[in-house]
């Protein structure tokens, strides 16, 4: 057998992530989020999330929503106290981009707006609600459209 049949060229992982929609990284989902919340915020919004943002208007407020986003990122990367609704919010996340986007989301996309949620609920609020924790992933994926260049 010749030696490059059983060798995994470059070109096979690139169709490999292609094939899983995995060509996104975090650091571009997380940059399109947190454009997002700056417009959704500029707009003014009144979810719970931007009302909570408003903290940030101030000297640069690019770089402080980009903060605080990232830290809403690596809180729930940290998954201490553990996110037990992570399963059922990868699923509401999936849902509620794939109407907005015209396609199904990526799973970087998916998991980027879910790894964020617990974040920006531990700043919300003390304790959440299934209800609270729905209404919070709709303003993150809402404003994850609206971060669309």
């Amino acid at each position: 057998m010749p030696e490059n049949a059983v060798r995994i060229d470059d070109s096979h992982i690139a169709e490999a992530f292609a094939a899983r929609h995995t060509s996104d990284t975090p650091e571009r989902v997380l940059r399109r989020l947190a454009t997002g919340l700056l417009r959704v915020l500029k707009a003014g919004g009144t979810d719970p999330v931007t009302s909570f943002m408003m903290t940030v208007l101030g000297v640069d407020e690019r770089a402080q929503c980009a903060q605080r986003t990232v830290d809403w990122y690596l809180f729930g990367r940290r998954d201490n106290p553990p996110f037990v609704d992570k399963p059922a919010m990868r699923g509401g996340a999936r849902q509620a981009l794939t109407g907005p986007l015209g396609r199904a989301p990526t799973d970087v996309e998916v998991d980027v707006i879910v790894t964020v949620l617990p974040g920006a609920l531990n700043d919300l609020l003390t304790a959440s609600i299934p209800v609270q924790r729905l209404v919070a992933l709709q303003a993150l994926t809402s404003a994850y459209v609206m971060g669309a260049d």
